[in-house]
């Protein structure tokens, strides 16, 4: 079980995305060649909490193609608070933890293999607790951002 802080958003998003399922295998978000930028939701789902959505696919692991100076936007729609955290390639800028709803935009300044993952943030003084049933472990989410 899981103690997430509560709002009515978050309660209505639990509901919403509680049909959601998630998989292991790597998906890749966008098409040959490298775009400007990309879009990546972490959603809520029953089966290993969280997984990565690009509104077609989901998956524990994703994989996205950018061009050097491209952006990636992740929004947390999942119930709990996601740090990113960068495990290789050229030096990133990460922002702050992600609330639910909070969203943050990432620029791949040069050619590289990025790995990144994500970590749930544990967020002291939240007084009103709900707790919701997931199944299994944890997903671990990971990421490979291939900047050419």
């Amino acid at each position: 079980m899981r103690r997430i802080a509560f709002s009515a958003v978050v309660a209505g998003a639990v509901f919403a995305a509680a049909g959601c399922g998630g998989g292991e295998e790597s998906t890749p978000v966008s098409s040959p060649g490298a775009p400007a930028s990309a879009t990546l939701a972490i959603q809520h789902v029953d089966d290993g909490c969280h997984v990565w959505s690009d509104g077609r696919r989901q998956g524990s692991q994703m994989s996205v193609r950018l061009s050097s100076g491209g952006a990636l936007t992740v929004r947390n729609n999942d119930v709990d608070v996601h740090r990113l955290i960068q495990l290789a390639g050229p030096e990133l800028t990460l922002g702050s933890p992600m609330m639910m709803g909070a969203g943050a935009a990432i620029v791949f300044p040069e050619p590289g293999t990025y790995r990144l993952a994500t970590e749930v943030v544990e967020v002291e003084g939240m007084d009103e607790m709900m707790e919701v049933e997931t199944e299994g472990p944890d997903n671990e989410l990971r990421l490979i951002v291939e900047v050419s």
